[in-house]
């Protein structure tokens, strides 16, 4: 026991209180002198004093051991807490947040390299200077997240400046264990952990993840299952599957690979079994269906264990290498087969690598002979070397040159060529290559002369034209212009001629800088032709636009010779640019804000430009939209592509103004969208289709709407032919008669034309057409299509009343109006009839004495019922409106009325039929029920008329209870006559007759045998006497009851057939009146017997149970069956076992099923009445 000073302060308080109080009354009853209790009184003081003296000794010595064994383990775990600490580097800290004094152990300094000493006396503020300034605030908030309570502990992760300079990452962690009285921390304590070494780790790792997640090439980490585990950045770009779409999903669900000849995926997984690697070339598909080829890498993975732990595959795009090696095979193709003559040589020894045939047949060789040939030795002539150099300079400088040449061929023939020379360097090799492309053109130089002579009638034709001709010769600084500067411009010759400054004076000042350069730059270039737009100042002063274009003609060194030029006044062409820039601003502003899709493509290139009608309209992202013609017909339904490319293609073919088509369009969503497409062909100066400019409009709704209005107009065409209703359509804007149906014809009495000549409102009296029309204005404004009755007047001048609808179809490629009309002229003056006659109606509904009731067959509530139901059911006519039908019958017979009067929902007229019916008070009627329809409030209703057979269905049961007890009586009495008679008078005869044939021994054994069959005969004769006494009364009942009548019954026929029975009873010990155990013992056995001689059955099921007030019989057999509906009239058993149930008041179930068997259940109510 643990001695605490509190404890032994109360076992001391304890032991002197019962120490006295019971010390000294023990002592007065002992001892009786006063001297010997004085002294025992002092003897007793001293011994108390001694014996708790010792107590408290050896008390206040077992909690003096206890404080040193609890020392001790606080010094133990002290100096485990700190070992613990040490070996694991944990820092361990105090602080008083009332002070900011900040206690820190040795392990803390050996972290950070810091004394205590160097904290300022330990102040926090000296310790959160040493905190990385983006940890500071991230330090405050913790700790405030702790000291408000909003988490128990404190802890975070921090960095702390080392004395040497560099950050250590620690993991600071701590818990207020002092708090005031205001909730306020007054000591914490905690721990710093050194976490750097795990930073950098995490760092690595990160490090290394990005490296992965950032390498250009695929890296795909596989479980054994091939379900993808890891998945980089690159393979997102490669197969265009997000990280998220893939991880835990089966590979070859999200790529496709087909391998290449000879690899297939049992070979691929055999070789890794075998080596554990695999390298080869697939081609596969990603998410968007597009193919690339990879260099694939797979290398196996397995565990210590050697199983399989992971498949890693590195995979990367060699697409555009294959693409590339591709392109320079067709490149060598193209080489070999040009037709122009291609030579590749080194620009250093300027001596022949590679030429084509072309060339080889130019100058005469064969390829390989070429080869190695020093091209100015071997294929120019002398005459050419002097140029040798210079051209060389000039291909360094420019690194392409063309120029014109003589070269000799392999028999020393000269002809004259243009040789265009382009150098190419690779970039990882220092060799310089030389392509050249060489023309005949001997046959050109023999025109040039012609050219010259040429030169007299170019100027006679140039100062015929309306373009200002000039030509400038730079070595003579001459400047000569045509007849146009005079024409176009107005100057005179005097203006202009002997001024060599004249274009650059006459240039518009803003421009005239520009363009003088433009002009200077070609001329010291190699250019051969100049092309400028500016402004030029005509006589009148007016500022002319111009488009002046001009060649410059280079002699072989490319030293211009002279520069002919044409000046083309293009102001008014100008005038319509800005034009048709104000209208292209506004057509683009159009296009940003229609819903369809405006275009325009180029159909030389395919290139296409779009509206923002993809975005607004068919739910496209901008970067998902083309623009090319491939990205249009990849988005066209398949089965209209075809249909669509041949038609416009016949469009370009046949050069025609437009083109249109419809077809189907895949939106940003997946779904196809029906499109109208419809544009213009703009035309080159050819009168070619160059571009189309078009627009896309969405028409899927309006296609949707034609199908389902084609759709209803051929169901409506059927219905209008056949219906046996006038119909006739006519055109809502001129009110004319279109067509008619035959039903209409026969109706009004005219002739087809004759209604198609006719305006709808001439079918309607004179009287009466001015108020038709404006009906017809009216409904033809709000679109209706409600029922209206109006006067019409046949052929021969019959007033009809017509109920007429109308209704919007489309007739003949437009929107028309249908119209129904129907004659009501019959139904109104019945209605009239009948208006007449609804008050006597009503009169023999409320005054009838039999119970009556009108009720929505839809909702099954009243809508109304007379006195007599009020009388009968105890409710009030209030109280019934608020009822259905359901409410008149028991809970359990609800779904029995629904389906019976959802059956005879449609009849006319329901006979009577017999029904139970609940009063308000609970008491049941009997009732006959019979329905037919009526029309109440305007809805077709249910009248029910209820007759109360209760007291003769009573009469009846006493009725038949009493004859069937007269039978039983009548059983009874013959049993007993056959028993106690007849009986016994065949046993005295049996007895007296086997006494006589055992003393009659000289019988022949003729007689002998005649006697023992009469004996024999005789004891047949009393065993069927018994047997049918039995069955007339059975013994059993008056006995022992029905249960063991019923078990006795059963007993007794399974010793007579070859039928398994099963007998179930539980009726609880109640009492059962005996007319009742009779009735249910005579409905069991015809049963029973109705079902071995008709049904032959291989099982009988007979339940006998009482449950909540009721008996209930049944007997089931699995044997042929037979058409309860179709019996035939030999069924007196059946008819004997309806009696029994009627007389006890009692229900009665016949199912029987052709094949299957019959189930015959009787329900008897234990009530005062068949009691």
């Amino acid at each position: 026991m643990k001695f605490t000073p509190f404890r032994i302060s109360l076992i001391y308080f304890i032991f002197a209180l019962l120490w006295i109080t019971t010390t000294d009354t023990i002592l007065e009853w002992f001892i009786d002198d006063i001297d010997a209790l004085t002294l025992m009184q002092t003897v007793k003081g001293i011994f108390y004093i001694t014996l708790t003296a010792i107590a408290l000794y050896l008390m206040m010595k077992s909690h003096e051991r206890y404080i040193s064994q609890n020392e001790k383990k606080l010094r133990q775990n002290e100096e485990w807490f700190s070992l613990t600490s040490e070996s694991a580097n944990i820092a361990k800290w105090e602080w008083f947040p009332k002070t900011g004094e900040i206690k820190l152990d040795n392990i803390w300094t050996s972290l950070t390299g810091y004394s205590t000493e160097d904290l300022e006396t330990g102040n926090i503020n000296a310790w959160k200077s040493m905190l990385h300034p983006d940890d500071v605030s991230r330090f405050e908030h913790a700790m405030n997240e702790h000291v408000s309570g909003k988490k128990s502990t404190y802890e975070c992760e921090l960095r702390l400046k080392h004395k040497d300079g560099h950050w250590i990452h620690i993991l600071s962690r701590g818990k207020a264990i002092e708090w005031d009285k205001n909730d306020e921390p007054i000591r914490l304590v905690g721990a710093h952990i050194d976490i750097t070494d795990r930073k950098v780790i995490e760092d690595n790792l990160a490090y290394q993840a990005s490296l992965l997640s950032n390498v250009s090439d695929a890296v795909l980490s596989l479980n054994k299952n091939m379900e993808v585990a890891s998945w980089n950045k690159a393979a997102e770009r490669i197969y265009g599957w997000s990280y998220e779409d893939v991880i835990g999903k089966f590979v070859d669900d999200m790529i496709t690979t087909r391998f290449e000849p000879g690899t297939t995926p049992e070979s691929l997984y055999e070789e890794l079994l075998e080596t554990g690697f695999w390298e080869g070339e697939l081609t596969q598909t990603g998410k968007d269906g597009r193919e690339v080829q990879v260099q694939s890498s797979v290398t196996l993975m397995r565990d210590s264990e050697s199983e399989i732990s992971d498949i890693i595959a590195v995979n990367r795009d060699i697409t555009e290498r294959l693409n590339y090696e591709r392109e320079n095979r067709l490149l060598a193709n193209v080489f070999k087969k040009s037709n122009t003559a291609l030579a590749v040589s080194s620009h250093d020894s300027e001596k022949l690598l590679r030429v084509n045939q072309a060339y080889a047949d130019l100058f005469g060789y064969e390829p390989e002979e070429m080869v190695g040939m020093d091209i100015y030795g071997s294929l120019y002539p002398e005459s050419e070397s002097v140029h040798r150099t210079k051209r060389k300079k000039r291909l360094d400088e420019h690194g392409s040159i063309t120029f014109e040449s003589k070269l000799k061929r392999r028999d020393g023939a000269e002809f004259y060529c243009i040789i265009n020379l382009s150098t190419v360097k690779e970039s990882d090799q220092d060799q310089t290559y030389r392509i050249a492309t060489v023309q005949d053109i001997s046959n050109l130089k023999k025109i040039q002369d012609q050219i010259v002579h040429e030169r007299q009638r170019f100027e006679l034709a140039a100062s015929t034209v309306s373009d200002v001709v000039w030509e400038w010769n730079p070595i003579q600084n001459e400047l000569w212009w045509g007849e146009g500067i005079e024409t176009v411009m107005g100057y005179s010759e005097e203006d202009y001629r002997g001024k060599n400054l004249f274009w650059h004076e006459h240039i518009y000042e803003e421009d005239r800088e520009d363009t003088v350069k433009s002009m200077e730059t070609v001329e010291n270039s190699d250019a051969t032709e100049w092309h400028r737009e500016y402004r030029f100042l005509a006589a009148d002063g007016s500022v002319r636009n111009v488009r002046d274009s001009a060649v410059l003609i280079r002699d072989e060194e490319g030293e211009l010779l002279r520069i002919i030029g044409a000046m083309v006044d293009v102001t008014r062409v100008q005038e319509f640019q800005d034009t048709l820039n104000r209208e292209r601003n506004r057509f683009e502003l159009i296009a940003r804000s229609a819903n369809d899709v405006l275009y325009e493509r180029n159909l030389k290139t395919d290139a296409i430009w779009w509206s923002e009608g993809w975005l607004h309209r068919f739910d496209y992202r901008e970067g998902d939209i083309g623009q090319t013609v491939a990205w249009w017909k990849e988005r066209i339904h398949p089965h209209d592509l075809g249909k669509i490319v041949t038609s416009m293609q016949k469009s370009i073919l046949q050069n025609e103004d437009s083109w249109s088509g419809k077809y189907r369009f895949l939106n940003g969503n997946g779904e196809y969208r029906i499109v109208q497409d419809k544009g213009y062909f703009v035309k080159n100066d050819e009168g070619k289709p160059s571009q189309l400019v078009g627009a896309i409009s969405d028409i899927t709704s309006d296609e949707m709407a034609k199908m389902e209005l084609k759709k209803s107009e051929q169901q409506y065409r059927l219905l209008f032919e056949k219906s046996p209703l006038p119909m006739y359509i006519y055109n809502p804007e001129t009110l004319g008669i279109i067509t008619v149906n035959r039903a209409a014809i026969n109706r009004f009495g005219y002739s087809e034309s004759e209604l198609k000549s006719m305006k709808i409102y001439d079918l309607h009296p004179i009287e009466e057409q001015e108020d038709v029309l404006a009906e017809i204005k009216k409904s033809l404004r709000k679109k209706s299509t409600g029922f209206d009755v109006w006067t019409q007047v046949t052929k021969n001048g019959d007033r009809l009343i017509m109920e007429l609808s109308g209704s919007q179809i489309f007739y003949q490629d437009d929107i028309q109006r249908l119209v129904i009309a129907k004659d009501v002229t019959e139904r109104r003056l019945a209605e009239r009839r009948l208006k007449a006659s609804e008050e006597q109606y009503r009169l023999l509904f409320e005054k009838n004495p039999v119970p009556m009731w009108i009720y929505d067959p839809d909702t099954y509530r009243f809508t109304a019922s007379n006195d007599a139901a009020g009388n009968k059911y105890g409710y009030s006519e209030e109280e019934f409106l608020q009822m259905t039908i359901f409410d008149l019958h028991k809970k359990d017979e609800a779904e029995y009325v629904r389906n019976t009067a959802d059956k005879n929902k449609h009849a006319e007229t329901i006979s009577f039929t017999e029904s139970k019916h609940l009063t308000k008070s609970g008491n049941q009627l009997i009732v006959e029920i019979s329905a037919s329809h009526i029309l109440y409030k305007e809805k077709s209703q249910r009248l029910v008329i209820a007759n109360d057979i209760t007291e003769q269905r009573k009469a009846e049961e006493r009725a038949i209870s009493a004859i069937l007890e007269g039978e039983e009586r009548e059983r009874q009495r013959i049993a007993k006559d056959l028993h106690d008679g007849l009986g016994q008078y065949l046993s005295a005869a049996n007895m007296n007759l086997e006494t006589v044939f055992e003393d009659a021994t000289s019988l022949s054994d003729n007689l002998a045998q005649t006697f023992t069959n009469g004996l024999e005969l005789l004891n047949y004769a009393i065993s069927e006497t018994r047997n049918i006494s039995q069955n007339l009364l059975p013994k059993a009942i008056q006995d022992y009851g029905l249960e063991l009548a019923l078990e006795a019954l059963v007993n007794q026929l399974k010793g007579h057939n070859d039928i398994d029975f099963y007998l179930y009873q539980k009726l609880d010990g109640i009492e059962i009146p005996d007319n009742i155990q009779i009735n249910l013992y005579r409905i069991a056995q015809e049963a029973i017997n109705n079902a071995i001689r008709h049904g032959k059955p291989a099982k009988i099921n007979v339940q006998n149970i009482y449950s909540q007030g009721e008996v209930l019989l049944t007997v089931e057999d699995d044997g042929t069956g037979f058409d309860v509906d179709n019996v035939g009239p030999g069924g007196i058993g059946l008819q004997s076992m309806k009696t029994r149930v009627g007389a006890m008041a009692a229900n009665i179930d016949i199912v029987s099923t052709m094949g299957r068997g019959t189930i015959i259940s009787v329900i008897v109510p234990l009530t005062n009445n068949n009691s």
